[in-house]
């Protein structure tokens, strides 16, 4: 549910918590409060809502304040020459 996932296209670890688990918990607590019936699985996953939230705010300021800060090398710029000037075109006799 909550897990760290590959470095980020700056370099930094991510947090990864799945989107899905998100959709799952709005919809359960909103079928709650329009008096649905939620079902038995989703009822238990949004008693820990709380919980879920709390571990993914942990790891991310977990990854922020001690992961160093690592960013990928960069290839050195190579600098070629200008193109030369486009050949003028000519006016076509008819």
């Amino acid at each position: 549910m909550c897990s760290v996932a590959a470095l980020s296209c700056a370099g930094r670890p991510l947090v990864n918590f799945d989107v899905a688990l998100g959709d799952l918990l709005r919809e359960a607590r909103w079928l709650g409060r329009l008096g649905c019936e939620v079902p038995e699985p989703a009822r238990r996953v949004l008693l820990q809502e709380h919980k879920l939230k709390f571990y993914h705010a942990r790891l991310a300021h977990l990854l922020r304040a001690r992961v160093p800060r690592v960013t990928p090398a960069r290839p050195p710029l190579r600098v070629r020459k200008p193109l030369p000037p486009a050949p003028r075109a000519r006016a076509r006799r008819s």
